[in-house]
């Protein structure tokens, strides 16, 4: 879920799902180049054909620089897959009468609980599952006391009391808005409902009819050394990153909790498809079945599970992504073809599943970074105005890097002589080479946007920002959440002497002090500066970022 990401890519599949048999030579190239490029530690691929036959394809390895490979068997996370668990548990849940999707969510919080509603007009199960409750993507008060691990700690009483405040972002049941804290929601009551927590409600209702022994919210000791290492990706190679874990007492699991094997998902894609049938063939035709448009005509949501027409056929699909790992399955409940695509970093990897479903779809291209001497790197070298800040070239051997003034240095990468790319951030750096001497200036491409950097002498560069000493208790002062735009908040905290400060769904990043109020961050060029009310009360915060003041007000 990134994250990072529990987000949602909406993917067009155009064509008529191929009749997959295995995994194809040019997939297998694809994944390898991924893997050999730094774009992700392991990917594991399983495929069903029409007949039921699985084929697995796995490359690369577990942990970045350790030689255990990744196997249909190694465990990820899978994140916003997680999602067609609770779909599925609400439709089997309601053929057995436990529950009904029309029933207001509020039937089955403690007594006293409230939820934004309009008149009469409540949020229902149904609403939650096809997110359509209104109900924002997140809640503004996660606050996680570690922000890489960002929903262990969110429990029910502070998503209540969120709840009881809530605005609705769309009127209820009429906009499709994909929300975490609404399919968690559902979660949570469905384990108040069933008086079971969600793992042990996961595996009571869909794990153990279908003979998934290892799909869980938890791994046990006995299990970890098969638990791949989730990484972020954006230097020269993967970096580890810790996983995210969840408890009984975490509120949002239902949303993205639970850890797989290619292995096992393959299964529940399989069963999903039809391939075999099983006893949840029912509950899970249910949870498939369309209830609306989601986002446009051409697609569609169920119980969570997204549809996308193609002629007379029908791809039912959903992704994931965590802190450190990417997910994708998608089936053809016709055909009875899926696929399952695994991934140890958050590299976007929906592209594989989705050509392997629909060959006429294309496979992202993957860049080999070109190898250039030395001497054709030395000439880069040098710092260049950017209007304010610089941008600081050197090489290493044959490694080139930028670094922007007061930010920390990166790797780019060659795609050409003249043209290399950053991993970290979608940003390019196009260098003007003369036929002799120094290069005199680089134009950046970044979000859009084409900034010539002219050549500096060194020493003449603009002054880098400085950091400067400020009290431990000044800083407290400034830690909690603000609002920064619908559903997006900026959590402030202090650790080790330093302000973290962490936008909803990416990670944490220090800011350091360059007065008693203004900050700046290393790793992207932004400033924060904090501000007061009239009663000395830190109220709100301005992001300076690309051009833009954006207020964000305190709201915890």
């Amino acid at each position: 879920m990134k994250p990072t990401r529990l987000g949602l890519a909406i993917l067009l599949l155009a064509s008529p799902l191929a009749h997959a048999a295995g995994v194809p030579d040019d997939v297998k190239a694809n994944v390898q180049a991924r893997v050999g490029g730094g774009l992700s530690p392991g990917i594991v691929i399983g495929v069903i054909g029409p007949d039921g036959a699985e084929t697995y394809h796995a490359a690369g390895v577990m942990t970045v620089g350790k030689p255990e490979p990744v196997t249909p068997d190694t465990i990820f996370e899978i994140g916003s897959i997680t999602k067609t668990f609770t779909g599925t548990l609400l439709a089997e849940m309601a053929a057995r009468g436990e529950v009904k999707l029309t029933d207001p969510v509020r039937k089955y919080l403690p007594e006293g609980v409230t939820l934004p509603k309009e008149g009469e007009r409540e949020i229902t199960l149904e609403d939650l599952a096809t997110q359509r409750s209104g109900l924002p993507r997140l809640p503004d008060n996660m606050a996680p006391a570690d922000p890489n691990n960002p929903y262990v700690d969110y429990t029910a009483e502070r998503m209540y009391e969120f709840l009881g405040r809530a605005k609705l972002d769309h009127p209820i049941g009429t906009t499709y808005a994909y929300s975490n804290l609404g399919v968690g929601l559902l979660g949570h009551a469905l384990t108040r409902a069933a008086k079971l927590d969600y793992d042990a409600l996961v595996k009571a209702r869909i794990a153990t009819p279908l003979a998934m022994t290892i799909t869980s919210t938890t791994v046990p000791d006995s299990l970890k050394s098969r638990l791949a290492t989730p990484h972020s990706i954006g230097g020269e190679k993967p970096t580890p990153v810790e996983p995210w874990t969840w408890t009984s007492a975490s509120a949002l699991t239902g949303a993205g909790g639970l850890r797989s094997t290619a292995k096992e998902m393959l299964h529940y894609v399989a069963a999903n498809a039809g391939t075999p049938d099983s006893p949840l063939k029912s509950a899970m035709k249910e949870a498939q079945r369309p209830r609306g448009e989601a986002g446009s005509k051409a697609m569609a949501i169920g119980l969570a599970w997204h549809l996308k027409r193609s002629g007379d056929r029908v791809v039912i699909w959903h992704n994931g992504g965590t802190g450190g790992f990417h997910s994708f399955c998608g089936f053809d409940p016709v055909t009875r073809t899926g696929v399952v695509v695994l991934a140890n970093s958050t590299e976007d990897i929906d592209d594989i599943g989705i050509h392997l479903l629909d060959p006429s779809e294309p496979l992202k291209g993957v860049d080999k970074p070109l190898a250039l001497d030395e001497a054709k790197l030395a000439r880069l070298d040098g710092f260049y105005d950017l209007g304010g800040p610089t941008i600081h070239i050197t090489h290493e051997g044959s490694q080139l890097y930028g670094q922007v003034s007061g930010q920390a240095r990166y790797p780019v990468f060659a795609k050409s002589e003249k043209l290399f790319a950053f991993r970290v951030v979608p940003a390019e750096l196009e260098f003007d080479i003369p036929a002799e001497g120094p290069v005199t200036q680089v134009t950046l491409h970044q979000g859009g946007r084409d900034v010539v950097a002219k050549r500096v002498e060194a020493g003449k560069e603009p002054k880098a920002r400085k950091e400067v000493p400020i009290d431990s208790k000044l800083l407290a002062e400034y830690a909690g959440t603000y609002q920064l735009a619908p559903g997006v908040t900026m959590t402030v905290t202090v650790k080790d002497g330093h302000l973290g400060v962490q936008l909803t769904g990416q990670p944490q990043f220090d800011a350091f002090p360059e007065s008693d109020k203004d900050f700046f961050l290393k790793v992207v060029d932004a400033q924060l500066t904090f501000t007061r009310s009239e009663a000395g009360k830190v109220g709100a915060v301005v992001l300076h970022q690309g051009g833009m003041d954006q207020r964000a007000a305190r709201v915890n």
